[in-house]
């Protein structure tokens, strides 16, 4: 995800219109970085 990149708000979270409707394939890079920033290691 990046800044300007489209998101919806979901009312109901385990909806299948709404996070349930996500792959299931993301990679260990999905949840290292966010928004283009480094969001892992060493905290300083």
């Amino acid at each position: 995800m990046s800044a300007g990149s489209e998101y919806h708000l979901c009312l109901s979270p385990e909806d299948d219109a709404c996070s349930d409707s996500n792959p299931v394939d993301y990679s260990i890079d999905d949840h290292q970085h966010y928004f283009n920033v480094k969001v892992y290691g060493e905290a300083k």
